[in-house]
């Protein structure tokens, strides 16, 4: 299990230091200079309603049943 936490890690920083050197000011970095597609849009909004909802759902079980959920949101 950590071996495979642990490549993905690194997988997303070797691609995070790719990708950072197309970034050249502020305004391409908000609006990923123009270049996305309508899926690439549509994963960005699914992905932050998922992250979301996690929280909002993590937050609620912890108010309702007084134990540690924040395991909920790591599984």
């Amino acid at each position: 299990m950590k071996t495979i936490f642990s490549m993905i890690v690194i997988i997303i920083i070797f691609f995070l230091i790719k990708d950072s050197k197309k970034v050249k000011d502020e305004h391409g970095f908000t609006t990923a200079n123009r270049g996305l597609s309508y899926s690439g849009v549509a994963f960005v909004i699914i992905g932050t309603l998922v992250g979301g909802a996690s929280t909002v759902g993590t937050v609620q079980l912890a108010y309702s049943y007084v134990i540690a959920v924040w395991i909920f949101t790591l599984f």
